[in-house]
Parts: C-alpha cells; sequence; structure tokens
C-alpha cells in the first residue's frame, strides 16, 4: 500500500474512530440520563404509594375512632334512655301511690288544699268533701272524740260529708252549700261524664284519620260491657255516632280511649289513653332528659 493510500485509510479510520467515540459518549449520556430519570420517577412513586399508604392509614384510623365514638355515644343514650324509662316508671308509681295512700307528702298537700279552700270562701265553718280513703282514714282518726264529723284545722270548723269519687284533694262549701271551692286532684278515668266525653272525642279523632264512616271498635272491657249494656235490649253491637258507624269488637287491655279499624283491618288507629301517654312521654323526655343530665 503507497503512502498516500495509508494516510488515507489512517485518516478515514481517525474520522471514524472519533465518531465512534461521540455516539458512546452520547448514548453514555442518554443512558445516565435515564437512569437518573427512572431513579427520580422511582423515588417519585415511592413517595406517592407511602403518602397514599399515610392517608388510607390515617383515614381507617380516624374511621376506627369514628366508629368507637358513635359506640360510645349509642351505649350513652341507651343507658340514658334506660333512666329516663325509669324516672318515667317511678313517677307513675309515686304519683299513684300519693294519690290513694296516707303518704305524708299527700297529707301535706291535701291540708295545704283544703287550707286554700278555706282562704277562698273567708269561713271558719265549712263543709268538706273528700274521696272515700281519706274520708275513711280521717273518721278513723277522729272516731274517739265525741263530733266525729268534725274537726278543726287552724280556726277553721270543718264538717265532714259522704265522700265524692275524685283521685284526691277536697271539696269545700259553705254550711248552706250555696258557695263550692274545688281542689282536687282530678281523675278522668274516674269521672264518668268527663270520661265519656273524652272517649267520644278520642274515638271521633282516630275515625276522623281513617276516613270510613264504617269502622270496628275496640273498648277496655268496662267501657265494652257499658256500651253494650245500653245496646242489649235492641240485640245490637254497633252504635252510631255522629256519621260513624262503629261494630264493637273484642274487648283490649287499656285504661281507657278506644282502637279503631276499617272492616278488612289493614287499616288501625290507636287512640288509647295509654297510647296517649306514650306519645305525651316521647315530647317530654327531652325535658326529663335535661333535668337528669344537665
Amino acid at each position: 500500500m503507497s503512502s498516500g493510500t495509508s494516510k488515507i485509510v489512517e485518516s478515514i479510520m481517525s474520522e471514524a474512530q472519533e465518531k465512534a467515540d461521540v455516539i458512546i459518549q452520547d448514548a453514555n449520556a442518554e443512558v445516565s440520563a435515564i437512569q437518573a430519570n427512572a431513579e427520580k420517577t422511582a423515588e417519585a412513586e415511592k413517595t406517592k404509594i407511602l403518602e397514599n399508604g399515610k392517608k388510607q392509614s390515617d383515614m381507617r384510623y380516624q374511621q376506627i375512632i369514628s366508629e368507637a365514638k358513635m359506640n360510645a355515644r349509642r351505649a350513652e343514650l341507651g343507658a340514658k334512655e334506660e333512666v329516663i324509662d325509669a324516672a318515667f316508671s317511678q313517677a307513675i308509681g309515686e304519683l299513684k301511690a300519693k294519690a290513694s295512700s296516707g303518704d305524708e307528702d299527700y297529707e301535706i298537700a291535701l291540708s295545704k288544699m283544703i287550707k286554700e279552700a278555706a282562704d277562698e270562701l273567708g269561713s271558719n265553718d265549712l263543709i268538706i268533701q273528700l274521696n272515700e280513703a281519706d274520708t275513711n282514714k280521717l273518721k278513723a282518726e277522729l272516731s274517739s272524740d265525741v263530733d266525729v264529723d268534725s274537726f278543726k284545722l287552724g280556726d277553721v270548723i270543718f264538717t265532714l260529708c259522704d265522700p265524692v269519687d275524685i283521685t284526691g284533694g277536697a271539696i269545700v262549701k259553705s254550711i248552706d252549700g250555696a258557695v263550692k271551692v274545688e281542689k282536687i286532684i282530678k281523675d278522668a278515668i274516674n269521672d264518668r261524664d268527663e270520661y265519656e266525653t273524652l272517649l267520644a272525642k278520642l274515638i271521633k279523632e282516630a275515625a276522623d284519620e281513617i276516613g270510613h264512616l264504617n269502622l270496628g271498635i275496640h273498648l277496655n272491657e268496662i267501657d265494652t260491657n257499658k256500651i253494650k249494656e245500653g245496646l242489649s235490649s235492641y240485640g245490637l253491637y254497633s252504635f252510631q255516632l255522629e256519621d260513624i258507624n262503629l261494630t264493637i269488637g273484642e274487648p283490649i287491655d287499656a285504661i281507657g280511649g278506644a282502637i279503631l279499624k276499617t272492616s278488612n283491618g289493614e287499616i288501625e288507629v290507636n287512640n288509647t289513653i295509654d297510647a296517649r301517654l306514650e306519645r305525651f312521654k316521647s315530647i317530654l323526655r327531652s325535658e326529663v332528659a335535661e333535668i337528669l343530665f344537665k
């Protein structure tokens, strides 16, 4: 090979080597860039995964805390409900006991009511009527005295007359009976006239709610027998209240009031005194709760 040809070959080889070096260098730079980018992407993905994991962990933690608080709240409300129910039961029981027995608090209240009535009448000689239990109790206490039908309270002389049908309290009258003051604990269930007016109202309310003119009616045993007695001479077990036809069904266990049903039994309205007391109970719960837990 001539010297000229050798130089040309060397020149080509040198140029080729330079290009190869540049290509290799560029390739190495690209590889480095790809690796760096991959590391950044991997780090970003790692950070993202960790952040998501922390978020999910925090969310689950908050969920557990919320559930625990909710369960604790439910338990607390359940306990309060039990206390409220017990308070209602105790109050109802105590009211009944005080009105029907010789409870000391009731006797103090009775004395106060009698004194108030006497002050209103403004006389020192009066007639007094009590329920049967209070009348008998007072007569037993007076039996050792000469005048067993009279007693003195303060400066006022009271003459005890026949008992009246009231839950508690007293009816005080002037000697001629012209002026009367009632200081009584009323019980609509024991006052038949008032109760019958109330019963008619409860029946009408239930009938209006159903919106039918032919209905079945269920009353307690006393009311059922009383109405049947009035209808027995006609051989009927139905009656009419205004424009509503009512057929008497089997008696129910209730203080008073009525349950009305459509003839097919699909619609029923419970307007017994028991049910109404239960509804009022729910209205009063917040007031009772505030008293108990304030």
